[in-house]
């Protein structure tokens, strides 16, 4: 029974371990032991690929939503100020904005989140929410009534890519030693 987080970390343990692989989010996130959640894992060549390897060999992985949503509120919590980037939307940019609802639900005392960043195609126009600016979260008590928004209106592999390059570049003389967040979830 695996949250996403936990799912993702097995697997960058893995991928790091398998000759000539290189250049990968989920590695280089395994070695910085950056969390990496998919809330929506199931819902994916991933989901389908657990489902065949459960069905093939006889196993029961679980991917917990619920576990997600729980760890998703713990590191709210434990982060204080936050921002969040979005790449697309749907249901990880819901569960990434919800993180300060549930946090608040389950008891903690959190703040809203400071800053966002999405990167989308979807169109604010026919209302859907993957579209929504990060502003109308604000009134669901998600988002700081003050935050700092941007919408890049793109493709995401094409803009994620210059967004992280351009970070990098701006950064790469900062000698400031980056939070482990994952022990965030050891020390539970």
């Amino acid at each position: 029974n695996y949250s996403s987080r936990e799912f993702m970390k097995h697997t960058g343990k893995w991928l790091s371990n398998v000759a000539g692989v290189k250049d990968s989010v989920i590695t280089t996130a395994y070695e910085l032991n950056v969390p990496i959640f998919i809330p929506a894992l199931n819902d994916s060549s991933i989901g389908i690929g657990i489902a065949m390897d459960c069905e093939l060999n006889n196993r029961n992985v679980v991917i917990d939503s619920i576990k997600d949503l729980r760890e998703m509120a713990l590191l709210k919590y434990r982060c204080g100020d936050t921002g969040i980037i979005f790449v697309g939307g749907g249901v990880p940019k819901n569960y990434s904005q919800d993180s300060v609802v549930i946090a608040e639900m389950l008891g903690h005392k959190v703040r809203k989140h400071k800053f966002g960043i999405q990167i989308s195609t979807a169109d604010t126009r026919d209302g859907g929410l993957s579209g929504s600016t990060l502003k109308e979260a604000i009134s669901w008590n998600k988002n700081d009534s003050a935050i700092e928004e941007m919408m890049i209106w793109g493709e995401a592999t094409v803009y994620f890519t210059l967004l992280v390059s351009y970070v990098y570049k701006m950064r790469e003389n900062n000698k400031r030693k980056g939070k482990n967040l994952a022990n965030i979830f050891e020390s539970k």
